[in-house]
């Protein structure tokens, strides 16, 4: 078996089921190297009677192939170094000083012992695949290329078959040693194939190369460093050896049972493999298949989960197309929701992949199992039950599979088991003390389970006895909730503890010595087998309970002295033990005996018995005036051991009804009072209170707070300040009225008596009130006057007027409130000056006042400042007091005026003025009077003005006093005021103040001088293309002249002036009027001239002509002469003696001459040239 059970998900090794290791029958004497079949050697065989075979040059000694060799056979054999030196075939594994292939060959032995048998490395023989090409001869020599691939390339190939198992999973692999990786040749690379019996090969992975390191799980690589004597001109030698141990990266699957392994070189090279190998191995790389059950212990009729684990082998190879069968042992069934699950899938390409199982079957299937590549395990999980208790073993038997089978997985159905037992601890209180346990299922009240037949305890003092107060061995369900319980009498009286252990040991969390409150909570797990004792042990509580309650029905309303209440006394034992000397003590004074009701021997309570007694009380006139009869008794008792037992005080408090009151009244004699009343008439006051209630009444007293009023003199019944029940007392008073009485119109006074009862609050009769009516006259007088010797004339923003005010009190009665109102906005508060207390007037009082106040424009613009001013005052009753007002008129004088300038900015330029140019005009009219001034406007009437921009203070078209309004406006400049020299202008401004005619201050104006500048300018060209080669008389030479306006002003009288003879007249054409231009306007003329004989003769033709011209400003413009000169050749005798032909008259030729011309202000000279062009002689 290639691996074993039980490690689930860990990668194991495969089991090596062939491997040849070149060591069987090996001789380790200097000549002992051996090969497969060459000539002179010894054939080697493996241990298992294998032979082997290869391709005629990956077997040939010759080359260093194919020797079978350790490090310890030094001597290089005949057999490798025969043949004749330089053919392609015979090169040798030479042993020359020079060539040394055999000596290294024993260096990679050595590496390959060094790397797998380090106990003895010298000893270890690989097989050679050197490839050696040397030539021993001196003539030049070749090497054949050794072949490649199955039919040339064998480097290793098995002569018999090798026993395989059909549908297990096989590799291949090889142990190889190279020393010179990197070589232009190329590195060594073998590729694994296998046979059937019937000759076909099958490749097997990918070629493996000698000389990779990776971390692939299929190579492990690594290095050996060797030491070795090799002769010759090396000497000894250290060399760096990569050794590489490699399996196939394929895993194949067998189908048959037996197979041949081949290795073929796909390599091949002229020289320089430089390698060997050793252990060629067919390898079992069969998956392990592992099963287990999770939980493996469950209650019949419970789920568990079983989980077939498929493990790959270390290598990691994909393994693919794998099955499983699985026939549960008898019980065991699919659960009726299986829930299939698990981690392994398909694998692409692969057959698909089916787990079957159905619930309630037996049987359940995997096909098209994979692992992929790389894949460690996976998992397929089955949910399975089983109804009956048992042991469950599923084990290799049960499995039909082509993986490795698993070990045993057992199932273990076993429902849990609960007991409880009851025990004391120690003896009964009471003989019918008596127990039952119970198993109840759901809840602590739900249906008891258990056999009953036993469960309730026998026995006496702390003896249960044998076989009572059991449960029996109750089978549970396994997940379900249980709860232990127990009933009988007196279970208050004990104490409880419950312990459970399981003897099974899978139950957690049960109770040791624990408390029992009534009910233990049990979910039983599969398996468990729980026993549970529930000790009671009794509690010696001796407990005695006391009531007291009254029956008030015997007392009246209201309470009477005499009136009884009933009494009735309860004592209780609710303990567990007899009290003897009960007693029942109430200490209330006048309270009868109590008259007792034992239940048996008097004195004497067993637990659970009462006695009850009675008694009366005859309420007190003390009880009534405290309101109740407050009152507590205890009973007392004594145990059989420990001290006396007295209960908490029982008490009741039986309300009495009270009814305190008192009846007050007041009276005023006014006779004495004269018509009208006068300061010091007298009134005299009778106070009577009288107690109406039922209980006596103390600190009786009246009170009467009236200012003035005499001290009362009191006339009591007995006690001063006690009055008993009917009982009176009468008090006088006199009081002397006043100014404020009179001239309040009358005397309110009230009067109040309190008295306390025994208990409770004060009693507190309506007040007794009196109201002598009195008859008042009010009066008020007010006058105002205005100084305003301060106000100037005319009048001034902030002059001030000062205002007096005086008011008399011409009534009879004081006044209050009296407040003077002026509305004036504007004035300061008003300074008074009072006879007494402010805002009060006594009859024949006055107060006096002043403000002042600061005029305003708005005051200024009326003329005048009207205001009037009022009073009042409220006398004691009625309405106040309103005079007729105080009103002043003050006259102010006003004094409109206005003020007005502009200004002229011109822009800003570096020459003569321009039409366009602007002028800025700005505008500043101020309100210098003392009234605002409206519809204030500025008025310029130039043409051309644009529209003017206000910058208004405030509200546009008003000005305050000082205020002053500017407004713009812009103004483009004309040819006529440029011809004129400067622009004259204008403007007015108007306002209306708030009384009489506008204002119209003076016109402001403006005079802009402006900047004439006449300019002219003058040209004059000719043209001569009419003029023929050699000229003649009448060609025509055409004259153009050309006038500009270059001022700023127009030019009038404008006359260009030729006065050449022959010339033709001036043709002119005018951009507008004959003989005027405007700034920057041109004047054009031409005029023809037909050349003469003496113009010829003269070889040229000369002309002047001139411009003049009137400006407006009166000044004569005029230019210099513009002069023109045309040269042109005559002609000239030829022959044969002149050297070079003249150049060819291109046209006319012009001197060059400057022509003038003026500008007014600025000069400008511009220059005509005329050319002439060189041409090649003619021949």
């Amino acid at each position: 078996m290639a691996t074993t059970p039980g490690a689930p998900g860990v990668a194991q090794s495969g089991t090596v089921v062939f491997n040849e290791d070149f060591e069987n029958g090996t001789d380790d004497t200097a000549l002992g190297a051996q090969s497969y079949s060459a000539s002179g050697s010894t054939a080697y065989t493996g241990a298992s009677g294998q032979t082997y075979t290869g391709s005629p040059q990956w077997i040939n000694g010759i080359r260093c192939n194919g020797v079978i060799l350790s490090h310890d056979n030094t001597t290089t054999p005949a057999w490798a170094v025969s043949g004749s030196a330089g053919t392609a075939t015979n090169n040798r594994c030479a042993d020359s000083s020079g060539v040394r292939s055999y000596q290294f060959l024993r260096m990679l032995a050595l590496a390959m012992g060094q790397e797998f048998t380090p106990n003895s490395p010298a000893t270890n023989h690989v097989n050679s695949s050197y490839s050696e090409c040397r030539s021993t001869s001196t003539s030049s020599g070749t090497c054949d290329t050794l072949p490649t691939g199955p039919t040339d390339g064998l480097m290793f190939k098995t002569a018999a078959p090798i026993a395989v198992a059909p549908g297990h999973y096989y590799t291949l692999g090889v142990d190889t040693a190279y020393m010179n990786c990197g070589l232009p040749a190329g590195d060594p690379s073998y590729q694994f194939a296998r046979s059937d019996e019937l000759g076909n090969v099958t490749l097997i992975g990918a070629p493996l190369n000698g000389c990779q390191s990776t971390t692939d799980p299929n190579v492990t690589s690594s290095e050996q460093e060797v030491t070795s004597n090799v002769g010759g001109v090396f000497g000894t030698v250290t060399k760096s050896v990569r050794i590489n141990s490699m399996t196939s990266d394929v895993a194949f699957q067998a189908t048959t049972e037996s197979l041949g392994l081949e290795m073929w070189n796909t390599n091949g090279t002229t020289d320089g493999n430089d390698g060997a190998f050793d252990n060629v191995r067919l390898v079992d790389v069969t998956p392990q298949l592992d099963k287990s059950f999770t939980p493996g212990l469950i209650g019949p009729g419970g789920t568990s989960t079983l989980t077939l684990t498929v493990t790959n082998t270390d290598e990691l190879n994909a393994k693919s197309d794998w099955t499983i069968t699985d026939a549960l042992p008898a019980g065991v069934v699919v659960a009726d929701v299986p829930n299939l699950g698990g981690t392994c899938v398909q694998a692409p390409g692969t057959d698909p992949f089916l787990t079957t199982a159905n619930p309630g079957g037996n049987v359940i299937t995997v096909t098209g199992g994979d692992l992929a590549s790389r894949m460690v395990s996976c998992t397929i999980t089955v949910d399975v039950t089983a109804a009956a208790e048992g042991t469950y073993v599923n084990g290799p038997a049960n499995i039909a599979t082509n993986l490795n089978p698993p070990a045993d997985a057992s199932l273990v159905v076993r429902a849990p088991r609960l007991a409880l037992s009851k025990a004391l601890g120690a003896e009964r209180t009471a003989a019918a003390d008596q127990f039952t346990v119970e198993i109840r299922e759901g809840s602590a009240t739900g249906t008891v389970v258990n056999n009953t037949a036993n469960s309730t305890t026998t026995g006496s003092g702390a003896a249960v006895s044998a076989g009572t107060g059991v449960t029996g061995q109750y089978v549970a369900n396994a997940g379900s909730t249980y709860y232990l319980t127990e009933s009988g009498p007196n279970l208050s009286g004990y104490a409880k503890a419950i312990s459970c252990t399981d003897a099974n040991g899978l139950q957690t969390g049960l109770p040791r010595r624990a408390a029992f409150g009534g009910s233990l909570e049990l979910v039983p797990v599969a398996g468990a087998d729980i026993s549970c004792v529930l000790t009671n042990t009794a509690v010696q509580a001796p407990q005695l309970t006391f009531t007291k309650m009254a029956n008030p029905s015997g007392i009246q309303s209201p309470s009477q002295v005499g009136d009884v209440i009933s009494y009735t006394f309860t004592a209780a034992n609710n303990g567990n033990v007899a009290l003897s000397g009960v007693v029942i003590d109430d200490p209330l004074a006048g309270l009868s005996p109590l008259v007792y009701t034992w239940p048996g021997t008097p004195g004497t309570l067993l637990p659970g018995e009462t006695v009850t007694a009675t008694a009366t009380y005859a309420i007190t006139q003390a009880d009534v005036d405290a309101g109740h009869v407050a009152n507590s008794a205890v009973a007392t008792g004594n145990p059989p051991t420990g001290p006396p037992l007295t209960t908490p005080p029982s008490g009741t408090d039986t309300p009495l009804t009270k009814a305190p009151a008192l009846q007050f009244s007041k009276m005023a004699d006014t006779s004495a009072i004269h018509k009208p009343a006068v300061v010091g008439d007298v009134i005299t006051y009778t106070f009577t209170a009288r107690n109406t209630g039922n209980v006596k009444l103390t600190n009786v007293s009246i009170d009467d707070p009236l200012a003035g009023l005499s001290p009362l003199v009191y006339s009591w019944p007995g006690t001063p300040g006690e009055l008993l029940p009917g009982e009176s007392v009468t008090a006088k008073a006199t009081y002397a009225i006043t100014q404020a009485d009179i001239s309040a119109g009358h005397v309110v006074n009230s009067a109040t008596v309190t008295g306390a009862p025994p208990t409770g609050p004060a009693v507190t009769p309506p007040p007794g009130t009196t109201d002598t009516p009195l008859t008042p006259a009010p009066g008020l007088q007010l006058t105002k006057t205005a100084d305003s010797s301060s106000v100037q004339d005319p009048a001034k923003v902030g002059d001030v007027i000062t205002y007096s005010f005086a008011a008399k009190n011409t009534g009879n009665v004081k006044l209050t409130d009296v407040t003077i109102d002026d509305p004036l906005a504007g004035l300061s508060p008003l300074v008074f000056s009072w006879p007494g207390n402010p805002g009060e007037l006594f009859p024949g009082e006055s107060v006096t006042a002043k403000a002042t106040y600061a005029i305003t424009q708005a005051d200024i613009d009326a003329g005048h400042v009207v205001n009037s001013a009022t009073i009042t005052g409220a006398p004691p009753a009625g309405p106040p007091v309103t005079p007729p007002p105080g009103v002043t008129d003050t006259p102010l004088t006003s004094a409109p005026a206005m003020e007005f300038s502009k200004t002229a900015t011109a822009a800003a330029s570096d020459g003569p003025s321009r039409v366009g140019d602007h002028i800025v005009y700005r505008f500043t009219a101020k309100n210098n009077g003392n009234v605002k001034l409206n519809k204030v406007s500025i008025d310029d009437q130039m043409e051309g003005l644009s529209a003017l921009t206000y910058v208004w203070p405030g509200t546009p078209g008003e000005l305050l006093p000082g205020e002053s309004v500017t407004a713009e406006a812009t103004y483009t400049v004309t040819q006529g005021d440029i011809d004129a020299g400067h622009v004259a202008n204008l403007a007015t401004t108007t306002g209306t103040p708030p009384t009489g005619p506008v204002v119209a201050p003076p016109a402001a104006g403006t005079d802009t001088p402006l900047s004439p500048d006449a300019g002219f300018a003058f040209f004059k060209t000719a043209d001569g293309s009419a003029i023929g080669d050699p000229a003649k008389v009448g060609d025509i030479i055409t004259f153009n002249f050309t006038a500009k306006n270059t001022g700023n002003v127009v030019l009038t009288d404008v006359a260009i002036r030729d006065a050449m003879p022959g010339l033709s007249a001036l043709d002119h054409r005018w951009p507008g009027t004959p003989g005027v231009l405007n700034p920057g306007e041109t004047v054009t003329a031409k005029a023809t001239y037909a050349i003469t004989q003496a113009d010829i003769n003269a070889g040229q033709v000369f002309n002047t002509a001139t411009a003049s011209a009137g400006s407006t400003t009166g000044s004569l413009v005029s230019t210099p002469p513009a002069n023109v000169v045309i040269n042109f050749p005559t002609t000239e005798a030829t022959g044969p003696d002149r050297a070079e032909e003249p150049l060819a008259f291109t046209g006319v030729v012009l001197t060059v001459l400057p022509i003038s011309v003026l500008i007014v202000g600025a000069g400008l000279v511009l220059f005509l040239v005329g050319r002439r062009k060189k041409q090649a002689a003619r021949p």
